[in-house]
């Protein structure tokens, strides 16, 4: 299917693999969608490659270069700071069409419906988009399918007037009239408010008027002024709100100048917020933000998973309000067809940016169409979600590898070890986004590139599906891929319930087909040496290991217990197969203490310590913080035994203590993923290997596992101990 992208300060229409819906999700045939001339503009904009100077400015990105510097190293910085300078970005958040297809949670949407579809990076310019279900409605039999593609710009318009707070009679200043404007001109007539519509515009102005503003000026001279006030009785504006767009604040101070005495001023549109305290303070205004479309809005809980709000309590909801746009559409106190300057077909995206950006006036808003004619009603057809980047090879020689997923991880560590690897051979790369998939496959040279998990399985050139999605998808597209006849590698975690463990632990025993899991710093050449040298001390050990793992907000879906699993299975499994791995032994006890949450902000399964009793005698104890400074170095270890000791700092220095063996140091970290998949090729091609074994990682699962539900327990967990069970 066809896409619009930003990029390098232009737009391109490429070809990207169509894409599937999950469970919460409905997959949507675009008959129209709208270029909101504003946003996009700025979009396209940001797209300019940023000159390296333009990066040193900003203080933000220096720090994250000297961590990354710091930490990988020259090469990797420089690629990163590349990434930088070249973003691209997906186009268009407002459209309507035809359903496709609808995912199984969902009762109240059926395939040939027409819906209207919300949202940045989800009702794209695209001729199929995934919307998950709170981001659409049902468009009314009346309503046409290219008024219906402005909702979510409608919901915009009317959630900044429900912010204002307005009465029947009330009058209300409404400033900026572009595209939104002009729609909460409309909206607020329809709400039996007096609408005042300013804007530096004269054809603007002269629209508002059409649309039904009660009075629209230019406001340039200080005789406009006083027609104003004379308009409001001399009083002003009970409210203003401010629709335009700009970095500078002349429209919000316009605003407050605007409102009458004790008024209110809502800002809507992307402006300066240099505000003049001086009539605020004199005039007590009350001045407030509208966030989009509405109660909802970026709640993950909302918009990814359909968890909508009680409708007594959260009367308009961003879907709610979509609603209410669409009945007025229906009743016509709302009219868009004079908002909209052109429409094109996609494949006419670049002529109609060129317009967006040259022409002059520039034009209100444009609306692509789609030729839905390919999606009919009566039997709607999905389109090809994989896309043939490449002529296939002959079959046999290299691993042939299928990815699953394409994130930041699998572009920085697990892309590059294949590539430099020649027993592996990039056949497939699959991801939820069509133009990350079009990317990635273009940019690493994989064969084909998809959107469809389901056509890994069925491909008969993909012998290893690696799988780097979000967490909570790990243990079905194992078990799936088993399945299938696969070897699988996974990144961590495998798993996040021991339900689905013990699943994947009986998948494998069926299918007796390899399970590896990426717990790659057993393989850094510093745990390797450690590891050598701790066979020529008699044990138990005692070791201790420090991680400072930063702040990750809770809104974060890494913080999420059903998709992310949290901090403690999503991460520590990494140092409790590393226990295992230096003491080889299994775990007989456990304790585990943590930080309350709600302490200084604190989340008590980020901040934490878990001590454990080993068969063999030994002792560890996991410090895991999110309340360190970010300057200091992430992990430390420091091992005890027979009279030595071994300290490893951020896997850039290991010291051994007591051994005849010199310190290690590195000009980078290596946490041994290059090592992981150079044994991981040998282990797939019948050669001496030392992959981690199911066993091991089920083992560190399972752990995993057990400290998080200690964590998570309600009662006096200090003094809490359980057996691992991990024998």
């Amino acid at each position: 299917m066809q896409q619009v992208v930003a990029k390098a300060g232009g737009v391109e229409v490429i070809e990207v693999p169509s894409p599937t819906n999950n469970d919460d999700e409905v997959l949507v045939a675009n008959a129209y969608s709208v270029v909101s001339t504003g946003t996009e503009s700025v979009t396209i904009e940001r797209t300019e490659p940023r000159s390296y100077l333009d990066i040193i400015k900003d203080p933000k990105l220096v720090g994250k270069a000297y961590r990354r510097l710091r930490g990988s190293g020259v090469k990797s910085t420089l690629e990163a700071v590349r990434e930088s300078r070249a973003p691209e970005n997906l186009l268009g958040y407002s459209s309507a069409g035809i359903v496709l297809a609808v995912g199984r949670s969902i009762t109240d949407i059926n395939p040939g419906d027409r819906v209207a579809c919300a949202g940045a990076r989800i009702a794209n310019h695209a001729e199929i988009v995934s919307v998950p279900r709170n981001l659409l409605t049902k468009v009314p039999p009346s309503v046409g399918l290219d008024a219906a593609a402005f909702a979510t710009l409608g919901a915009i318009a009317i959630h900044g007037i429900r912010r204002v707070g307005g009465q029947l009679g009330e009058t209300l200043a409404v400033v900026g009239t572009g595209l939104i404007g002009l729609i909460g001109v409309q909206v607020a007539h329809a709400a039996g408010m007096k609408v005042i519509a300013i804007d530096k515009d004269p054809g603007r102005v002269q629209l508002a008027k059409s649309m039904g503003a009660d009075l629209a000026m230019t406001m340039e001279s200080l005789e406009q002024l006083k027609e104003f006030y004379a308009a409001t009785d001399g009083r002003g504006a009970d409210a203003a709100v401010v629709f335009a767009s700009g970095s500078g604040s002349e429209a919000v101070r316009m605003a407050s100048r605007l409102a009458r005495d004790r008024g209110r001023v809502v800002v809507v549109g992307m402006v300066g917020l240099d505000l003049e305290r001086g009539v605020l303070y004199e005039k007590e205004l009350d001045v407030s933000m509208s966030r989009s479309y509405g109660p909802g809005r970026y709640d993950p809980a909302y918009e990814e998973r359909g968890i909508d709000y009680p409708y007594p309590y959260v009367r308009w909801t961003e879907n709610r309000n979509m609603q209410a746009f669409l009945r007025l559409l229906e009743t016509g106190q709302v009219n868009v067809s004079m908002l909209v300057s052109e429409v094109h077909p996609l494949a006419e995206a670049q002529l109609a940016y060129r317009n967006l950006l040259t022409l002059t006036p520039r034009p209100i808003s444009i609306l692509f169409k789609y030729a839905t004619e390919n999606y009919a009603t009566e039997s709607p057809k999905l389109a090809p979600a994989r896309v043939q980047l490449l002529p296939a090879r002959s079959a046999g020689g290299p691993v042939k590898v299928g990815l699953v997923g394409a994130g930041k991880f699998a572009k920085e560590f697990i892309i590059p070890n294949l590539k430099r690897n020649p027993a592996f051979r990039l056949v497939s790369v699959v991801s939820a986004s069509p133009v990350n998939a079009k990317q990635t496959g273009d940019r690493y040279g994989f064969e084909k590139c998809g959107t469809d998990f389901a056509e890994v399985l069925r491909d008969k050139d993909v012998d290893l599906v690696i799988v780097a999605t979000p967490h909570n998808l790990h243990c079905r597209m194992v078990v799936e891929s088993l399945r299938a006849g696969k070897a699988v590698f996974t990144e961590k975690p495998l798993c996040l319930t021991e339900g689905e463990l013990e699943e994947i632990a009986k998948t494998v025993s069926e299918t007796r087909l390899p399970v590896y899991v990426g717990f790659n710093r057993r393989y850094s050449p510093m745990i390797l040496k450690t590891k050598e040298l701790l066979r020529q001390t008699q044990g138990p050990y005692l070791i201790s290991y420090r991680v400072n793992g930063g702040h990750i907000p809770t809104t974060s879906w890494l913080q999420d217990p059903r998709v992310g699993g949290g901090r403690i299975i999503g991460e520590c499994g990494h140092f409790f197969d590393l226990f295992g791995f230096l003491t080889g032994s299994t775990v007989r006890s456990m304790n585990v203490s943590s930080v309350p949450s709600g302490v200084g902000g604190t989340v008590s399964h980020d901040n934490f310590v878990a001590s454990m009793d080993w068969e063999d005698g030994s002792v560890t104890s996991l410090t895991y913080t999110s309340l360190g400074s970010n300057l200091m170095p992430k992990e430390r270890m420091e091992i005890f035994g027979g009279s030595k000791s071994v300290v490893v700092d951020d896997f850039k220095l290991a010291e051994f203590i007591g051994y005849s063996s010199r310190p290690v140091r590195l000009d980078r970290q290596d946490k041994g993923h290059a090592e992981e998949f150079d044994q991981l090729a040998k282990a797939l091609t019948g050669k001496e290997s030392t992959m981690i074994s199911f066993d091991d990682a089920y083992r560190a699962t399972k752990i995993s596992i057990m400290v998080d539900a200690m964590v998570r327990a309600v009662g006096p967990r200090p003094s809490e101990s359980q057996t691992a069970g991990t024998q």
